[in-house]
């Protein structure tokens, strides 16, 4: 009998407990935001070439929107050089390469927009060498 009394105060106790917290609710719930990172570069950084790499390309974790994202390559005067972007498979761009480089230090440059929700923004430099 003793038990059956236990249980039942137990039993009491936590019910009163449960009805005295607060319900829990959600409000406003906002899933994390997606993200957008690197996730290759060609060549890689400071990489040395003797001749010269045939194209330049980056590749991106997410699809990125071709009208907000940029690849440029510039050579040791800082001009441009290399043909206009190509989106590759929607997550990347690639840069054609002239054959014949000049020797030296070349800069990439990139940037990229997240077609996701959010649109975040990822953009970086690198380099590679000619000789």
């Amino acid at each position: 009998m003793r038990h059956y009394i236990l249980i039942a105060i137990a039993f009491f106790l936590l019910v009163a407990a449960a009805q005295a917290l607060p319900p829990i609710i959600i409000y406003n719930y906002t899933p994390p935001a997606p993200t957008i990172a690197l996730v290759s570069i060609t060549p890689t950084d400071h990489q040395q070439f003797s001749p010269s790499p045939p194209s330049v390309a980056v590749s991106f974790s997410q699809m990125i929107d071709p009208g907000r994202s940029d690849l440029r390559v510039f050579d040791p005067y800082n001009s441009t050089t290399g043909d206009a972007k190509q989106m590759s498979k929607d997550t990347g761009m690639t840069v054609a390469l002239p054959a014949n480089l000049l020797s030296g230090t070349y800069r990439i440059e990139w940037s990229a927009t997240c077609t996701c929700q959010g649109n975040p923004a990822i953009s970086g430099t690198s380099y590679f060498t000619v000789y």
